[in-house]
């Protein structure tokens, strides 16, 4: 492939969840984003074959790593935007001299690699390839970034650094938040419902959050755990916890649901339990808080750091410990007018925030 475009996107994973928005986002003819500057690769045939009807998708040789696959197709571009980066240490591989046609957009867990406190050699050779990384990642052009939460972590993390907001959004997608959060809820089963987690990784604390569930186990509850992507192990490990200790009242999600359903299902939720540390979940919490959703964070969280920014309530997961069913169970108080920052916006929104874009990296060229 000899042409050169103005902008080229990696679409590094194996998923059509935000994908999926994207790719339309920027071929829909009446966005005015000029789809034939814009070329989207990616190694997963998969994601390929769902958008082979656009001629600007192309099935790329992954060659194992996406540093290659960086430095081999950046000289042919203006822009790269990398949607969602690979490890540091193979960023590490990344030539210098295309990083500064580089806006990588964040998906918060790529960042830095974290440290393990029951591994000290590790950590400390994590340390000295996340020192190389930070400065690095001073050379790109920007950090694309969701929302109030992530510019938190990437100032926690790397300093001052210029960020845009990168959202990934479907058309109809704020229309049915506000349809369904204006639809009466079904109440009949008059019970409590309350999600754990987003995926089946252990980031999300599903056993802590087990614990301090159990002692509700007698009242009217159901707890959801969402389960649909993550480790099989582990997921296997959570569901026999979870019917152990919880009996009958767990439920387990395990499929992917369409956007609609998913989001309906979330409106039908009374409480959520998202005890990640880091920047995760930022698409759930966004439709939690344009629910109105009672939610609980990890006391020690780039989450809760946001949410104390944005002034927006919230309830800590160790507060559990100590609170009654009834405390536990009262609905959450919202202001009026709360902060949006972190809720979804309409598609004209986003629409617009991708033409700021693209106008302030045309007269960078």
């Amino acid at each position: 492939m000899n042409k050169k475009y103005k902008y080229i996107h990696l679409v590094w994973h194996n998923e059509l969840k935000f994908s999926c928005r994207l790719i339309e986002l920027i071929n829909d003819p009446d966005n005015g984003l000029m789809p034939s500057e814009h070329l989207f690769i990616t190694p997963h045939k998969e994601v390929f074959e769902a958008f082979n009807a656009y001629d600007n998708v192309r099935l790329v040789a992954a060659k194992g790593k996406a540093a290659s696959t960086i430095n081999e197709y950046a000289p042919l571009c203006d822009w790269m935007f990398i949607h969602s980066m690979c490890s540091p240490l193979e960023g590490l591989k990344i030539k210098n001299s295309y990083l500064p046609k580089i806006i990588w957009r964040t998906w918060g867990s790529d960042l830095i690699y974290l440290y393990n406190p029951h591994h000290p050699i590790k950590n400390s050779i994590k340390y000295i390839i996340n020192l190389l990384w930070k400065k690095k990642i001073h050379s790109c052009r920007a950090i694309g970034i969701a929302n109030t939460v992530d510019i938190i972590n990437i100032n926690e993390k790397f300093g001052n650094i210029r960020t845009f907001y990168i959202p990934y959004v479907g058309k109809n997608d704020f229309i049915n938040l506000r349809t369904i959060r204006e639809t009466p809820i079904n109440t009949n089963d008059n019970c409590l419902k309350i999600m754990v987690g987003h995926s089946g990784y252990s980031n999300d604390n599903h056993f802590e959050m087990i614990n301090l569930l159990s002692k509700y186990k007698d009242e009217k509850i159901k707890v959801c755990f969402i389960l649909s992507y993550g480790n099989n192990e582990y997921i296997t490990n959570i569901k026999k916890y979870a019917l152990q200790m919880l009996g009958s009242k767990a439920l387990f999600i395990e499929k992917f649901m369409p956007f609609d359903e998913y989001a309906t299902f979330v409106n039908q939720i009374d409480i959520a339990l998202l005890d990640g540390k880091e920047s995760y979940a930022l698409g759930n919490i966004a439709m939690l808080l344009f629910f109105r959703k009672k939610v609980f964070l990890n006391e020690k969280g780039i989450i809760k750091k946001a949410f104390d920014y944005e002034k927006l309530p919230y309830k800590c997961t160790k507060e559990i410990l100590n609170m009654n069913f009834s405390d536990f169970s009262h609905a959450e108080i919202y202001d009026e007018n709360i902060s949006d920052n972190i809720m979804p916006h309409s598609y004209e929104y986003d629409l617009c925030e991708w033409h700021k874009i693209l106008d302030c990296l045309d007269k960078d060229i």
